[in-house]
């Protein structure tokens, strides 16, 4: 079973990734011409602390995200031929009843142009006409499983900009529901020419809080399951 998802402003139309769940129950993401932003470096800041990372439009794109059932693990490859990158240690989701994190993608409007789809399932969002990128919280729950999150970061609004916030209904998949929230602000422009992908985790992580240029406003922050 698969479900994608895109973005639209105005008239255009932009991919954004495409999520399935296999019979083993492993979840796999297609992120659209995504490069990833290595989490690593998470472990070196403290819980509030706030960056800005520029980004490389011309990194390596990601081939696919991983979140295996049967031993928690997830990971991104730019190569199915080739070694994980970034192996995270999760719970085994097959039998848990709680939230899983997956990622966060920052989509823009700066890609490929593409078309509606014609068949299938998928999602879109429609943009403000102000906004030139939106970012996607994306998590899996189990089916019927009511659970609650909580995602902290804070944000200065000097420029009184539109900060909008949108609940996607949940997508049914094989054995879990896709959980999908999403993210715009009119702060400032986006110039990026990529979309960006982030592994998400319990406990401390990384959040995309805004954009201004090619640069990422990235708040350490903390992500719990109740």
């Amino acid at each position: 079973m698969e479900h994608r998802f895109l973005i639209r402003s105005k008239n255009r139309v932009f991919k954004v990734f495409k999520v399935m769940q296999h019979a083993n129950s492993d979840i796999t993401i297609i992120p659209y011409k995504s490069v990833y932003l290595n989490g690593e470096f998470i472990d070196g800041y403290d819980y509030g602390e706030k960056l800005m990372l520029a980004i490389d439009g011309n990194d390596l794109m990601i081939d696919h995200y991983s979140a295996h059932s049967e031993t928690g693990q997830r990971h991104i490859k730019f190569d199915p031929k080739k070694p994980a990158i970034e192996p995270i240690s999760g719970a085994a989701f097959k039998s848990e009843a709680s939230l899983i994190p997956l990622a966060t993608i920052l989509a823009t409007t700066n890609t490929s142009e593409d078309q509606e789809p014609t068949k299938g399932k998928w999602s879109g969002i429609q943009m403000p006409d102000d906004t030139d990128y939106c970012v996607f919280d994306v998590y899996a729950a189990p089916k019927g499983v009511s659970v609650g999150f909580n995602i902290h970061h804070s944000i200065n609004n000097t420029k009184q900009s539109v900060e909008n916030i949108f609940n996607v209904p949940p997508i049914s998949l094989r054995t879990v529901d896709i959980q999908v929230i999403t993210r715009t602000s009119n702060h400032n422009q986006c110039t990026l020419p990529v979309n960006v992908f982030v592994q998400q985790r319990v406990g401390k992580t990384a959040q995309i809080v805004r954009v201004d240029g090619n640069e990422l406003d990235v708040q350490i922050s903390s992500l719990s399951i109740q």
